[in-house]
């Protein structure tokens, strides 16, 4: 199983690991200022360098006192400390946790020492930041991920007694900042291209961190668990809601999973949001998706009015459900890629424009054809367009291709029917005419082509969707995920 330390070793910069190596941390007694009795520290010494810490190992007592505690100690890290301590410190929260010979306390106190220096160090590095220190700018998402992977770990590791009670004065005090220092890492992950350090990621680490967010990878077992709080439900504050910012997961999914095309994962983290209802849709989008292949192989090949009917008012239904759904759950429409339909749309209408001669018999191959290549060709701008979003290549980037190839094609089949059952009739009285013929292409040839003309136009027109991804719910407001 994998641990805390492991977790917050992951990905560190093998320079950083070094310098932090070079140190030991020791639990000490100091005398208090003003006299009468000591406080207990921690002294940190590398290569001659002692630095002393005299309070960060104290009982803080109640959120605010805390609070205090936690300015005091960032202005004792920014005067004590020589710039190393603070620019290792996500590799020196490795040892703290870890425990053993070199942090001379055990790994539970280490944790509790950590969290309090991870609050200390990231005060001083965004001050730091902000007078345009370059350095801190660059050491400071990593201490955004220290942080959240700490405040979060007695969540994530539950049979790990951490001293939860102690680190921030009380749970009170700890779930808002846990809550804090998940949302400043995943603004890290989305605007990760504006980081000089997190541009060298690779794909694979950054969708590592994403999942991380709001999962529980338990590797041995191979199954995942949703994160939906800092602490177990037995230790959360009883005024605490179970799940204290609902609206991070759809965020999360809207900027972070959508643009990757991970639609398996935004299922996962909407579903205590969203319930059973998708399971309906779904299955109604995969009797689209299918629709072609049935029609093929059944006796209603030759029925091409009938058969373009009844596909409507199965898509009818389909969008009657997804809409009653999302007025009562508005995170639905993050699950449909609502722009590949309303693109489609526009790809009837011109079809539909044209002469009627396409939806004549002219041999069963060259609709085919004709159709295996608009697929091919909507196929290969989305595998460049999920690259340009840093989706890993391989298994990985062509499985979740091939989901959105099938989620529009679903979409393309019904818009389709709906337009050539119901629209036609009424604007386009020939082609009309030529459907209910009997020298109309086949409603399988028909359908597949139709369909992915309007697969292509969806997918073509997301240059129009103002740098959106096509994944993106179908809004006009502005990508948020581009702004702190």
């Amino acid at each position: 199983m994998t641990t805390l330390a492991q977790l917050l070793e992951d990905g560190l910069p093998a320079g950083m690991i070094a310098d932090a190596s070079a140190w030991t941390a020791k639990a000490d007694d100091f005398p208090r200022p003003a006299g009468g009795g000591s406080t207990s520290g921690v002294r940190f010494t590398a290569g001659g360098v002692s630095v002393s810490l005299p309070e960060i190992d104290e009982r803080w007592g109640d959120p605010a006192d805390a609070a205090t505690a936690v300015c005091t100690l960032a202005e004792q890290v920014r005067g004590r400390e020589p710039g190393i301590l603070t620019r290792s410190f996500p590799a020196l929260a490795v040892e703290l946790v870890r425990g053993g010979p070199r942090p001379r306390f055990p790994a539970e106190r280490g944790w509790l020492v950590a969290v309090r220096l991870a609050e200390a160090v990231r005060i001083v590095l965004e001050d730091a930041a902000t007078a345009g220190d370059v350095t801190a700018a660059r050491v400071l998402p990593l201490v955004h991920r220290t942080r959240f992977l700490l405040l979060w770990a007695p969540r994530r590791f539950p049979a790990v007694s951490f001293p939860v009670s102690q680190a921030l004065g009380s749970p009170d005090a700890l779930v808002p900042r846990a809550e804090q220092a998940r949302l400043d890492w995943a603004l890290d992950l989305v605007n990760h291209e504006e980081h000089l350090r997190s541009l060298s990621w690779q794909p694979g680490f950054l969708e590592r961190e994403l999942r991380r967010l709001v999962f529980v990878d338990h590797v041995g077992a191979g199954r995942r668990e949703p994160l939906p709080a800092p602490l177990p439900a037995n230790m959360m504050p009883q005024a605490a809601s179970p799940d204290p910012d609902p609206g991070f997961r759809a965020w999360l999914a809207r900027e972070a999973f959508l643009p990757r095309f991970m639609l398996g994962h935004t299922w996962r983290v909407l579903r205590p949001a969203v319930g059973r209802g998708p399971f309906a849709v779904l299955a109604l989008m995969a009797m689209l998706l299918l629709t072609p292949a049935v029609v093929s192989a059944s006796a209603f090949d030759r029925h091409v009015v009938g058969v373009l009917r009844g596909v409507a008012g199965l898509t009818g239904a389909t969008y009657l459900v997804v809409l009653l759904l999302t007025m009562r759950c508005p995170e639905m429409t993050s699950l449909w890629c609502l722009r590949l339909p309303a693109g489609a749309a526009l790809g009837m209408v011109a079809l539909i424009s044209r002469s009627d001669k396409w939806a004549q018999t002219g041999g069963r191959a060259a609709p085919l054809i004709a159709a295996a290549a608009l697929l091919a060709a909507a196929a290969g701008y989305l595998a460049f367009e999920a690259q340009a979003h840093g989706v890993p290549y391989g298994r990985v980037l062509a499985g979740r291709v091939l989901a959105v190839v099938g989620l529009g094609f679903a979409h393309a089949v019904g818009v389709a029917s709906l337009v050539l059952a119901v629209i036609v009739p009424a604007v386009g009285p020939d082609l009309a005419e030529t459907l209910a013929g009997p020298s109309a292409t086949p409603p399988a040839e028909l359908l597949t082509l139709a369909a992915s003309v309007g697969l292509a136009a969806g997918v073509l027109l997301q240059m129009l969707w103002d740098d959106r991804p096509v994944t993106y719910p179908l809004t006009h407001l502005p990508w948020r995920g581009r702004t702190r």
